[in-house]
C-alpha cells in the first residue's frame, strides 16, 4: 500500500464532475492510504460552500458529500503539529501556510503530496520538494 497526502483539490473531485475528476479517483483505490492534516475537513467544507454559492451544486448535495467523506478512512493528522513545519516552508517557498501544511505532512511522512493544483505543482517542480508532489494525472504505483 502507498501512502499519500491528498489534498481538497483531489478530494472535492471525487465528488463532482470537473477536469481531472476521473484521474483523482484513482487515489480512491485499496492501495493508496491516504493521510490528511485536520485541516482538509474545513477546506472541503469551504470548497462545498463555494459551489453552493456559485449554484453548481445544491445544499443538500453538499451535505451528503459532507457525510460521505468523513466516512473515508484517511489517517487524519493534528494541523497544530504541522504549523511550525509548514510556516517555515512557506517563508522559503512563497506558498500559502495553507499548502505548506499539506506538504509538510508529505515531508514527514516521507511521502508525496497529491494534488489537482496545477500552479502548486508547477511553483514547486523544480524546488527542493519536489518529489514530495504529485501531479493528479500522474499514477503513483
Amino acid at each position: 500500500m502507498i501512502n499519500l497526502v491528498v489534498d481538497a483539490s483531489v478530494a472535492a473531485k471525487w465528488f463532482l464532475e470537473e477536469e481531472y475528476s476521473e484521474s483523482a479517483r484513482k487515489f480512491m483505490s485499496d492501495d493508496y492510504s491516504l493521510h490528511v492534516p485536520d485541516y482538509f475537513f474545513i477546506e472541503i467544507d469551504n470548497v462545498l460552500w463555494k459551489k453552493i454559492g456559485g449554484k453548481v451544486i445544491k445544499q443538500a448535495d453538499a451535505r451528503n458529500i459532507r457525510s460521505v467523506i468523513r466516512k473515508i478512512p484517511f489517517h487524519n493528522h493534528p494541523t497544530s503539529l504541522l504549523l511550525d513545519a509548514a510556516f517555515e516552508l512557506a517563508t522559503k517557498t512563497g506558498l500559502s501556510v495553507y499548502d505548506c501544511i499539506y506538504l509538510s505532512l508529505a515531508i514527514q511522512l516521507e511521502t508525496r503530496l497529491v494534488t489537482a493544483d496545477k500552479k502548486l505543482c508547477e511553483l514547486l517542480k523544480k524546488s527542493p520538494v519536489r518529489n514530495n508532489i504529485l501531479w493528479v494525472e500522474d499514477v503513483e504505483m
